[in-house]
């Protein structure tokens, strides 16, 4: 399979982090801090559900543990 249809077959979900520092980031991740692969930030949550919906995804992985 390759990387475009994998990406297309993930269950993506929206995280919420509270920085800490009065903001607010939105990670859309493949899984839980912890046992995910890959997410990216958004600095708002319409950004981060319309890249869900984007059929364009980035090609480059930002990994996370």
């Amino acid at each position: 399979m390759d990387k475009e249809s994998f990406m297309s077959k993930i269950k993506w979900r929206i995280i919420k982090i509270n920085l800490g520092d009065g903001t607010t980031e939105y990670q859309v991740s493949d899984g839980d801090v912890g046992e995910r692969t890959v997410s990216y930030d958004f600095d708002n949550r319409l950004d981060a559900e319309n890249w869900i919906l984007s059929e364009d995804k980035p090609k480059e992985d930002k990994t996370n543990g």
